[in-house]
Parts: C-alpha cells; structure tokens; sequence
C-alpha cells in the first residue's frame, strides 16, 4: 500500500514541476500554498475582530429585536441573556480552511485549533435556555420568528464562493488518482472504516486524535497533489474576482465600523 501511495504522489510532484531540488523544497511549497489559502479563506469568511463584530451586531439586532417585541406584547419582566460572544477567544491563527469540509484540501493533524475553539463556545453557551413561563413560551417563538429562531451567534457574515477556484482542484485526475487508495489505506493500515468525512473522525472522541492521524497518513499524497494543483491557480483567481473580494472586504470593515458604534 505504501508503495503505491508514494509512487502516485511522487508522480503528481513531477507532473506540476514544484519539487524544485528534494523533498524539503516541495514540503516549503505545499505548506507555503496551505498559508495563502487559510490567508484567503480568513479574508473572505472574516477575520477574529471582524466575528466578533458581526457577532455584537447581531446580539443588539436579534436579543434587543426579541427583547421589544416580548415587551410589546406585555411580557415586560422579560430580559435578553447576557452577551457572551462564540468568537470571545479565537485569533486568526484559529481560523484558516480547516478540516471540516471532507475534501482532499483539509488541513492535515487533528481536528484543529477551529474545532477546540467552537467546542469550548459550545460548552459556554448551549444549551440555550430561556427563563419563561409556559405562558409566554408561543409567544417567544412568534417573536424569534423573524430571525429563524436563530441565536445571536449562528449568524451570516460577507462571504463568496470558492468553487470555482477548489473544485476543479479536486477534479484534477492526478489529485483524484493520489485520492484513491485512501479508503483502503485507512481500513487495511489503521482498520477504520470512513465513509464521510470528517464526521467519522470525530466520532467517537475516544479515538478521534487515532482517527485524525490516520487520516493524515493516508490522505498526504492526495493533499500533498492537491496543493501542488492549486499552487499557479490562486493568484489568477484572486485577479479575476479582485472586485468582489474588495467588497467583501469592505463589508467587514463597515460591519467592524458599525459595531464601534454601539454602547459599550
């Protein structure tokens, strides 16, 4: 199996012409195009402070909404919960791509700063429970309503898409060839059995640290061609979609103007 695995990716190196002078030269460009995509993916899908903005944002928009329409319909002794941010103690360095999309471009290791960040918010904040009398309960419902019965902290930032700039990465045969053997090296090397990832990685918890290096075993040459593919076609994409990554970007900015503004 490990022969087959280090011939597929030792192929896919040649093909894209990135080994440069050995090994270490191309490890320095996989891990150098990881960096500009985590880079593009945290310009795009927000910076910490930039979260953490929307965040406040939508807090004063969803609790603040809820909290005037329960008073409206004389449920005056009701009160919002106390903000308590998801994002209250990510930085950037926990942002990036992530493993979390089942895709040969995941991020190689354990599930990732991401991962431990949301479980620790998750921790803080769920279960999401409400001090209402049974009474009041129909109508605390019609009053989220508008906001899809949503927290404050599961809202939509500025986004675009990256499909167009990811899939055919994970189309290109060679990526797909290094992609093959990975079900078989999981079951035959390490004995799991993977049908969609990441979510069979990360359950049971037990043996999720197991799973994840296992994963990253079978899944480097896949990874490693992936990079190698995506490497010449960033730039060029970043140029021809520069006028919507300026205004998502000016969108985060405004959304961090904006929240600046509100009483602290």
């Amino acid at each position: 199996m490990m022969r087959t695995l280090r011939a597929v990716v030792t192929g896919a190196l040649l093909m894209f012409g990135a080994v440069g002078s050995g090994g270490a030269a191309s490890g320095a460009g996989v891990a150098a195009t990881a960096a500009r995509l985590d880079a593009l993916y945290v310009s795009i899908h927000g910076h910490a402070d930039e979260l953490r903005a929307a965040e406040r944002l939508s807090y004063e928009r969803v609790e603040g909404g809820t909290a005037a329409c329960m008073h409206a319909h004389g449920r005056t002794a009701y009160r919002p919960v106390p903000y308590d941010g998801w994002y209250r103690d990510f930085t950037d360095a926990d942002l990036g791509y992530g493993n979390g999309y089942g895709s040969v471009l995941d991020s190689l290791g354990g599930p990732g700063r991401r991962y431990l960040r949301n479980e620790a918010a998750q921790a803080r904040l769920l279960p999401d429970e409400r001090d209402l009398a049974p009474q009041d309960v129909d109508v605390y419902n019609a009053c989220t309503a508008p906001y899809g019965h949503r927290p404050y902290w599961d809202f939509d930032g500025p986004t675009m898409s990256l499909d167009d700039l990811l899939t055919p990465v994970e189309a290109d045969p060679v990526v797909q060839q290094a992609a093959a053997p990975y079900s078989a090296c999981m079951h035959d090397r390490f004995g799991y059995t993977i049908g969609e990832r990441p979510d069979d990685l990360l359950y049971p918890k037990s043996s999720m640290d197991a799973k994840f290096a296992a994963d990253a075993e079978c899944r480097r040459p896949a990874y490693t061609a992936a990079m190698l593919a995506l490497a010449p076609r960033i730039t060029p994409w970043e140029q021809r979609h520069r006028a919507e990554l300026s205004a998502v970007r000016q969108q985060w900015r405004q959304l961090v103007a904006d929240a600046a503004r509100l009483p602290r």
